[in-house]
């Protein structure tokens, strides 16, 4: 390929794309901030406020889509692919089935997982330390009263077992407590995080509880994981007029669904489970997280559409 085919823009929302944009790197393309310099874009999403986007700035020639969470887009249950997408790239095999589910029609590749090194899972004598870290609000600050209801619920079942003794308890949020629904406890440790993809908290802890792209992180690094409020559809919109659900939610919910949820069972006894053993989960990470990251693979897809061998 020529040089100029070689220039590539990437929309690299929180780090996210980091592994994507070191593999092109590596394999001497340049990265561009001009829409006119670019011959492919890689964006985290097509659907949405990105499709004007990508029709008012799109110049190149493909466009390739990578994972806008670490869980698949359920965005396609709400709004249509873009036209003009050459393919998305995706973590696991688990990812494929479910975008085919959303009705997502163009080719779907798996490059393996682009968010941190995977780790082993690896078996905690105990799980004294617990890290907690509930649904953050968006960028404007809006969670809906549903996710603060559920954070609230999720610490008031940790809470019981810092007062009885049990676990060591920090809570790590994205904003202030009370955008997550929470207030200040005795005996608790907060951490004021970002939405950035960093694990150093996770790596830390005896056993997790989270939700989404932190709890996937979680699995990723090996550590054990518990989730919350896994059956409830995920909420959309930037305040509370304009909240949008995926509507066939309960169709293919079960595709995603993490085994392990604190909300469906006694708090302490499920943490106990988790971090013995990674059996229950494991069918789930293997279609979720998948393998470790294969720059070389994904250079080489791109540029079998770039030459137009596909």
């Amino acid at each position: 390929m020529s040089d100029r085919s070689k220039t590539f823009l990437c929309y690299n929302h929180q780090g996210k794309a980091n592994m994507y944009i070191d593999a092109l790197l590596s394999a001497g393309y340049t990265q561009t901030r001009s829409h006119q310099r670019a011959r492919f874009f890689l964006i985290d999403t097509d659907t949405g406020g990105r499709v004007a986007q990508l029709s008012r700035y799109f110049r190149a020639q493909k466009v390739f889509v990578y994972n806008h969470s670490a869980r698949p887009s359920i965005f396609y249950d709400i709004f249509p692919e873009w036209e003009k997408t050459t393919a998305q790239f995706v973590p696991a095999e688990g990812h494929i089935e479910f975008l085919q589910r959303m009705g997502c029609t163009k080719p779907i590749h798996v490059s393996g997982w682009h968010l941190c090194a995977v780790k082993e899972f690896k078996p905690r004598d105990s799980f004294r330390h617990v890290l907690y870290a509930p649904i953050h609000p968006n960028r404007n600050g809006f969670l809906s009263d549903i996710h603060k209801k559920i954070n609230l619920e999720v610490f008031q079942s940790l809470y019981a077992l810092v007062r009885s003794g049990e676990i060591d308890l920090t809570v790590r949020t994205v904003m202030s407590l009370d955008l997550n629904g929470l207030r200040r406890a005795q005996k608790v440790t907060y951490i004021l995080g970002d939405p950035d993809g960093s694990y150093n908290d996770i790596d830390t802890a005896d056993v997790v509880v989270s939700h989404g792209t932190f709890a996937y992180l979680s699995v990723a690094r090996g550590v054990p994981t518990v989730m919350m409020a896994e059956a409830e559809p995920p909420i959309y919109g930037n305040r509370a007029d304009a909240c949008q659900t995926p509507p066939h939610w309960n169709e293919y919910k079960g595709l995603i669904i993490f085994p392990l949820d604190i909300l469906n069972e006694e708090p302490a006894t499920l943490l106990e489970r988790a971090i013995q053993s990674d059996v229950e989960i494991a069918d789930w990470r293997r279609r979720m997280i998948g393998e470790p990251f294969d720059g070389a693979g994904f250079v080489r897809e791109v540029e079998r559409y770039m030459q137009g061998k596909t």
